[in-house]
Order: C-alpha cells, then sequence, then structure tokens
C-alpha cells in the first residue's frame, strides 16, 4: 500500500537523511571521509556560484545540484571504479521514493534529475561541473598515497569540465593553499602578517 500525505513526506525526509550517513565510495581509493549529503549540500553552493558566473538560473542549478544523488538512499553510491561494473538502477530507485508524494513535488524532482543525467542544457552543465568541482575541492584538502597520483587524477577530472568558468576556478582550486581564506581572515582581524 502506497501512503500519500504528510506521513509520505515524512518517510521521504527520513529516507534522503540516511544520505547524511552514506559515507562516499572513493574513500576506497583515497583517505575521504564526506558522505552523500554532505558532498550534495556542497556541489549546491559550488552550483549557485558557477550559475551566478556562467549566468544562468540559480534555483535550477541549486536544484539539481541537491537531487542528483538522492537514489543514492537506496542503491548506494558507486564509485568510478565500481560503476565500471555495478550498474545502479537510479531511474527506477527515483521513482519508487517519489511514489506518493505529492504530484507537483515528483514532477520537479524528476524533471531536474533527468534533466541533471541527460547533459543537454546548460544549467545541467554547470551543475555537472559542480559535482566534478567538489570532487577536486575534496582531493585538495586530502593526504594522497603521493602528489602524483593527485595530479594524474585532477587532471582527468579537469578535462571532464565543460564551462569556461568551472575550467577557471579548477585551475585556481588546485593552485590556491585550501587554509589561504583563514590566513587572510587572520590578518584582517588582527593586523599581523602569517608568514607563508
Amino acid at each position: 500500500m502506497i501512503k500519500t500525505g504528510l506521513k509520505r513526506i515524512v518517510d521521504f525526509l527520513f529516507e534522503i537523511r540516511t544520505l547524511g550517513e552514506l559515507p562516499r565510495t572513493h574513500a576506497q581509493m583515497i583517505p575521504a571521509t564526506d558522505t552523500v549529503a554532505a558532498h550534495s549540500f556542497f556541489v549546491a553552493l559550488i552550483g549557485i556560484n558557477l550559475a551566478v558566473l556562467e549566468d544562468v538560473s540559480v534555483e535550477k542549478v541549486m536544484k539539481m545540484a541537491l537531487f542528483h544523488d538522492l537514489p543514492e538512499a537506496r542503491t548506494g553510491d558507486q564509485n568510478y571504479l565500481h560503476q565500471q561494473y555495478v550498474v545502479a538502477d537510479e531511474k527506477r530507485a527515483i521513482e519508487d521514493q517519489l511514489r506518493g508524494l505529492p504530484i507537483k513535488l515528483q514532477n520537479e524532482i524528476r524533471e531536474c534529475f533527468k534533466e541533471f543525467h541527460q547533459q543537454k542544457t546548460k544549467e545541467a552543465m554547470v551543475a555537472k561541473d559542480a559535482d566534478r568541482l567538489c570532487q577536486i575541492l575534496e582531493e585538495q584538502r586530502i593526504p594522497f598515497p603521493n602528489e602524483a597520483d593527485r595530479k594524474i587524477w585532477q587532471n582527468h577530472k579537469e578535462k571532464q569540465l565543460q564551462t569556461e568558468s568551472a575550467k577557471r576556478l579548477a585551475s585556481e582550486i588546485r593552485a590556491t593553499n585550501l587554509l589561504e581564506w583563514l590566513y587572510v581572515s587572520i590578518e584582517e582581524k588582527t593586523g599581523e602578517r602569517i608568514e607563508r
């Protein structure tokens, strides 16, 4: 029996909350500790910035970023290696997740999810670039077995970027000390120069 109404929305919210406990499986190769929910949140924030730079709909990009991994609550997260062997039926998973929710909500999530995966609109490309930039940012903050591996993998991810703004951001991310924002903030507040 399919539930409807507020009870069904609450069940959906509890289900997607599990993404906050679901580790991303790239941790198999690199010592990352992020979850699918943290990743989606960060992709949305990156997407907002990219949407402004690319002059596309911020709202649309943000929604795609937030919705793009919802099915992983049912399929699990598949890293780049897993995707070569495992076929996760995300379309079926999202349809099952949406069943019984208000039609307007179903349509909104379904359309954003479909648009993101079809990659035919500028907003979808921006959202996908945000997803890739999130990975590049994550890789900047964690130790790799060696720097050569970080460079190889990030060069690979950077080549997949579609928008000029994302390409410029990736280059800037890789050239910036990940704590520079902190040093500048302290210097501005205290007037003291932090030697680097």
